[in-house]
């Protein structure tokens, strides 16, 4: 009599060998080592003395002397503290201007209608399919010509928005239910309203 508690494509699963299911786990493990090495390898490299031989043969995983001043000479020999700056300002700038532009850009695409709404979705998604390298060059050129070199607006300005942001945000805004728009113009919102207060 078949058992009730295991549907029967997962009783031969459940009666494997215990050998088997030790050969897989040893197989993962192995693989899971292969691809974690290298990490371990770099972090202990970077622990090592300028007096130990990095190729020795055979490999010394821990380094014999360790030491921290090749964390301290990178440090004090580049601004990494300026870098972190900078890349936590450009993402923070990058991320709300996405948010706020591109979803009062998904927001018409979603609830209102107008002629050429459907055109003009299928340009803004047809624009994700060119590489950035293509416009790269160009953004820069402009950023020079704008006087924008070295500055954070020129890391920021040329990704305010973005075409998948704008897609993103549509998707988000079609789960929404129309009851809650519906309730929130009831209420007395206007459509900028059921955006702020309803749609983010």
């Amino acid at each position: 009599m078949p058992d009730s508690k295991h549907p029967p494509l997962l009783q031969g699963i459940t009666q494997w060998p215990h050998w088997r299911n030790v050969g897989i786990y040893v197989l993962l493990l192995a693989i899971a080592f292969v691809m974690v090495f290298p990490l371990l390898w770099l972090l202990s490299t970077s622990f090592k003395g300028p007096t130990e031989n990095l190729l020795a043969n055979p490999p010394q995983l821990l380094p014999q002397q360790p030491t921290l001043d090749n964390y301290r000479q990178v440090w004090q020999s580049n601004p990494f503290g300026q870098y972190f700056l900078n890349s936590t300002v450009v993402a923070v700038l990058t991320v709300a201007a996405n948010l706020l532009l591109c979803s009062l850009a998904a927001y018409p695409l979603v609830r209102l209608s107008f002629l050429g709404r459907d055109a003009l979705l299928a340009v803004i998604v047809a624009t994700i399919m060119i590489p950035f390298q293509v416009v790269m060059i160009p953004l820069y050129i402009l950023a020079v010509n704008w006087g924008l070199r070295n500055s954070y607006l020129g890391l920021v300005l040329p990704y305010l928005a973005s075409a998948f942001g704008i897609f993103l945000m549509r998707q988000a805004f079609q789960g929404v239910p129309k009851e809650l728009e519906e309730a929130a113009r009831m209420d007395g919102c206007s459509d900028l309203g059921i955006w702020w207060n309803v749609m983010l």
